[in-house]
């Protein structure tokens, strides 16, 4: 309980920061308007689409094939752990 509000409060504390800073304001417009902040530069909306495909495909990555990559090995880790369970002699007198 205490490491959730502990995190949490941390969470809390750091989006405090940034909205007092400013820099929540910055990246809100540049998701919704393409304004590279502190700079004159605005992005076209085809390259704002760009980013966010990108940024989709990223997290869509993360989540689906490294996890899978993830349960791939340690089912053949799994695999490997049985195996040489079973190769390993039977003890006669494990029942002293």
């Amino acid at each position: 309980m205490k490491k959730i509000v502990i995190i949490s409060s941390i969470i809390f504390l750091v989006l405090m920061v940034l909205s007092e800073s400013g820099v929540l304001n910055s990246l809100l417009i540049f998701i919704l308007v393409g304004a590279v902040p502190g700079t004159s530069i605005d992005l076209s909306p085809n390259m704002m689409f760009l980013v966010g495909a990108a940024i989709s495909w990223a997290v869509l990555i993360d989540l689906t094939v490294v996890k899978l990559v993830n349960f791939i090995s340690a089912k053949r880790m799994i695999g490997k752990h049985i195996a040489r369970k079973q190769r390993m002699p039977k003890r006669r007198y494990s029942r002293i």
